[in-house]
């Protein structure tokens, strides 16, 4: 439904690194390959400087969807809660005489996902901008599991 002949696409050449090639959607085929339930579509790219040979490898991207000032985060730090999609946010009790949190704990906050890119997701409702997000060991976690901090990022709109 997003995608459409004449979207623009961005493909990088596994070896080509370091480059971009720029080309336009130009034929679609509507019926999925078998057991993949993947689309073969075609794409006329400009190959500036004759690098592009026949038989490289080639990987694409559409962008269908843009939006700014958006709330992301990366796709796994998702998990899901009894069929709900969420993260877990982190809430430190600071110790007034140290700079470090001295206790941290987790709370499930289910999110509304809207734009999926390759390696985040938006975060459309459901987390606030400075809040942080527990990005590895998620899945072993409950909601008031005690946990320490490594590294921390607060959350803000890109």
């Amino acid at each position: 439904d997003k995608v459409r002949v004449g979207q623009p696409v961005e493909l990088t050449v596994d070896a080509i690194p370091g480059m971009t090639f720029s080309g336009r959607m130009t034929e679609i085929n509507p019926s999925a390959s078998m057991g993949t339930r993947t689309y073969t579509i075609k794409v006329d790219v400009e190959n500036r400087d004759r690098l592009m040979k026949s038989g490289m490898f080639a990987r694409g991207s559409v962008r269908v969807e843009t939006k700014a000032n958006v709330l992301k985060v990366p796709k796994d730090a998702i998990i899901k809660r009894n069929g709900v999609q969420g993260v877990f946010t982190i809430k430190c009790e600071k110790d007034e005489k140290a700079s470090e949190a001295k206790t941290c704990g987790v709370t499930f906050a289910p999110i509304e996902i809207g734009i999926v890119n390759t390696l985040t997701v938006q975060a459309a409702k459901g987390l606030e901008e400075g809040e942080e997000v527990v990005l590895v060991g998620a899945a072993g976690l409950n909601t008031g599991d005690k946990v320490s901090v490594e590294k921390t990022s607060k959350l803000k709109p890109e």
